[in-house]
Protein backbone atom coordinates (compact mmCIF):
# COMPACT_ATOMS: atom_id res chain seq x y z
CA UNK A 1 0.00 0.00 0.00
CA UNK A 2 1.11 3.59 -1.06
CA UNK A 3 2.17 5.83 2.08
CA UNK A 4 -1.20 7.95 2.78
CA UNK A 5 0.22 10.38 4.11
CA UNK A 6 2.69 11.28 1.03
CA UNK A 7 0.15 10.63 -1.69
CA UNK A 8 -1.84 13.85 -2.57
CA UNK A 9 -5.13 13.72 -0.63
CA UNK A 10 -4.29 10.96 1.13
CA UNK A 11 -4.47 12.09 4.20
CA UNK A 12 -8.48 11.85 3.84
CA UNK A 13 -8.01 8.44 4.22
CA UNK A 14 -6.68 8.16 7.49
CA UNK A 15 -9.35 10.89 8.49
CA UNK A 16 -11.98 8.65 7.41
CA UNK A 17 -10.42 5.55 9.03
CA UNK A 18 -10.72 7.61 12.18
CA UNK A 19 -14.10 8.09 11.75
CA UNK A 20 -14.84 4.61 10.64
CA UNK A 21 -16.04 5.32 7.24
CA UNK A 22 -14.08 2.82 5.48
CA UNK A 23 -14.82 0.33 3.78
CA UNK A 24 -13.74 -3.17 5.49
CA UNK A 25 -11.01 -4.30 3.19
CA UNK A 26 -9.93 -0.53 2.79
CA UNK A 27 -9.75 -0.37 6.73
CA UNK A 28 -7.97 -3.83 6.75
CA UNK A 29 -5.31 -2.28 4.26
CA UNK A 30 -4.82 0.51 6.71
CA UNK A 31 -4.36 -1.25 9.57
CA UNK A 32 -1.76 -3.28 8.34
CA UNK A 33 -0.27 -0.10 6.65
CA UNK A 34 -0.40 1.44 10.45
CA UNK A 35 1.56 -1.51 11.55
CA UNK A 36 4.60 -0.73 9.25
CA UNK A 37 4.72 3.24 8.81
CA UNK A 38 5.36 5.20 11.86
CA UNK A 39 4.25 8.54 10.54
CA UNK A 40 0.74 7.39 9.50
CA UNK A 41 0.58 5.80 12.80
CA UNK A 42 1.30 8.93 14.54
CA UNK A 43 -1.03 10.78 12.83
CA UNK A 44 -3.81 8.15 13.51
CA UNK A 45 -2.74 8.25 16.96
CA UNK A 46 -3.33 12.60 17.14
CA UNK A 47 -6.57 12.04 15.34
CA UNK A 48 -7.84 9.18 17.93
CA UNK A 49 -6.76 11.82 20.42
CA UNK A 50 -9.10 14.49 18.80
CA UNK A 51 -12.08 12.43 18.02
CA UNK A 52 -12.29 11.27 21.66
CA UNK A 53 -12.25 14.46 23.05
CA UNK A 54 -14.53 15.41 20.89
CA UNK A 55 -16.65 13.00 21.87
CA UNK A 56 -16.57 13.62 26.09
CA UNK A 57 -16.92 17.22 25.56
CA UNK A 58 -20.58 18.12 26.58
CA UNK A 59 -21.76 21.31 25.62
CA UNK A 60 -22.94 23.81 27.68
CA UNK A 61 -26.85 24.32 27.75
CA UNK A 62 -28.21 27.85 26.06
CA UNK A 63 -29.68 30.89 28.64
CA UNK A 64 -33.32 29.95 29.66
CA UNK A 65 -34.53 33.14 27.45
CA UNK A 66 -32.50 32.24 24.25
CA UNK A 67 -34.91 30.49 22.51
CA UNK A 68 -37.78 33.29 23.69
CA UNK A 69 -35.38 36.39 22.28
CA UNK A 70 -34.01 34.32 18.79
CA UNK A 71 -37.54 34.25 17.93
CA UNK A 72 -38.46 37.97 19.11
CA UNK A 73 -35.34 39.16 16.92
CA UNK A 74 -36.69 37.27 13.69
CA UNK A 75 -40.28 38.47 14.22
CA UNK A 76 -38.40 42.02 14.52
CA UNK A 77 -36.94 41.29 11.56
CA UNK A 78 -39.45 40.47 9.25
CA UNK A 79 -41.48 43.47 10.39
CA UNK A 80 -39.22 45.82 9.19
CA UNK A 81 -39.34 47.63 6.23
CA UNK A 82 -37.04 46.74 2.87
CA UNK A 83 -35.57 50.29 3.40
CA UNK A 84 -34.61 49.69 6.87
CA UNK A 85 -33.23 46.37 6.14
CA UNK A 86 -30.74 47.89 3.70
CA UNK A 87 -29.67 50.28 5.48
CA UNK A 88 -28.36 47.97 8.25
CA UNK A 89 -29.21 45.25 10.68
CA UNK A 90 -31.52 45.52 13.37
CA UNK A 91 -29.69 46.99 16.56
CA UNK A 92 -26.58 47.97 15.00
CA UNK A 93 -25.16 51.40 13.64
CA UNK A 94 -23.49 50.17 10.47
CA UNK A 95 -25.20 49.74 7.25
CA UNK A 96 -24.86 48.22 4.23
CA UNK A 97 -24.96 51.45 2.34
CA UNK A 98 -22.82 53.52 4.78
CA UNK A 99 -19.91 53.21 2.56
CA UNK A 100 -21.98 53.68 -0.90
CA UNK A 101 -22.99 57.17 0.87
CA UNK A 102 -19.47 58.13 1.64
CA UNK A 103 -18.33 57.04 -1.75
CA UNK A 104 -21.25 59.18 -3.39
CA UNK A 105 -20.56 62.26 -1.01
CA UNK A 106 -16.78 62.28 -1.81
CA UNK A 107 -17.92 61.76 -5.69
CA UNK A 108 -20.25 64.92 -5.59
CA UNK A 109 -17.76 67.16 -3.59
CA UNK A 110 -14.76 66.08 -6.38
CA UNK A 111 -17.31 66.86 -9.43
CA UNK A 112 -18.15 70.43 -7.48
CA UNK A 113 -14.69 71.32 -7.01
CA UNK A 114 -13.50 70.09 -10.70
CA UNK A 115 -16.48 72.66 -12.10
CA UNK A 116 -16.11 75.47 -9.91
CA UNK A 117 -12.00 75.63 -10.49
CA UNK A 118 -11.29 73.45 -13.20
CA UNK A 119 -13.05 75.28 -16.43
CA UNK A 120 -11.68 78.21 -15.46
CA UNK A 121 -7.92 77.06 -15.67
CA UNK A 122 -9.02 74.79 -19.13
CA UNK A 123 -10.22 77.35 -21.01
CA UNK A 124 -8.86 81.17 -19.90
CA UNK A 125 -5.65 79.06 -19.34
CA UNK A 126 -2.70 80.56 -16.79
CA UNK A 127 -3.08 84.86 -17.17
CA UNK A 128 0.78 84.60 -16.63
CA UNK A 129 1.69 82.37 -19.40
CA UNK A 130 -1.00 84.41 -21.28
CA UNK A 131 0.87 87.57 -20.99
CA UNK A 132 4.31 86.01 -21.51
CA UNK A 133 3.08 84.28 -24.97
CA UNK A 134 1.66 87.80 -26.01
CA UNK A 135 4.92 89.95 -24.81
CA UNK A 136 6.99 86.96 -26.74
CA UNK A 137 4.57 87.35 -30.10
CA UNK A 138 4.98 91.62 -30.13
CA UNK A 139 8.58 90.90 -29.16
CA UNK A 140 8.70 88.82 -32.42
CA UNK A 141 6.67 91.06 -34.88
CA UNK A 142 8.99 94.28 -33.32
CA UNK A 143 12.04 92.51 -34.79
CA UNK A 144 9.91 91.50 -38.06
CA UNK A 145 8.92 94.97 -38.63
CA UNK A 146 12.50 96.30 -38.10
CA UNK A 147 14.18 93.80 -40.38
CA UNK A 148 11.52 94.83 -43.27
CA UNK A 149 12.95 98.77 -42.00
CA UNK A 150 16.60 97.82 -42.89
CA UNK A 151 15.82 95.77 -46.27
CA UNK A 152 13.67 99.15 -47.36
CA UNK A 153 16.45 101.46 -46.32
CA UNK A 154 19.09 98.85 -48.15
CA UNK A 155 16.96 99.07 -51.23
CA UNK A 156 16.04 102.82 -50.85
CA UNK A 157 20.10 103.54 -50.59
CA UNK A 158 20.58 101.18 -53.72
CA UNK A 159 18.28 102.90 -56.21
CA UNK A 160 20.06 106.33 -55.20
Amino acid sequence: MVCPIEEHGGAQVLLDYCARRLAPAAGAALEHHLQECARCRAFFRRQSAVWEALETWEVPPAAGEFDRRLYERVAAEGRRSWWARLAGPAGRDRGVLRPAFALASVTLILAGAFLLEGPRHLAGGNPSYQAQTEVAEQVERALEDLEMLRELDRVASESM
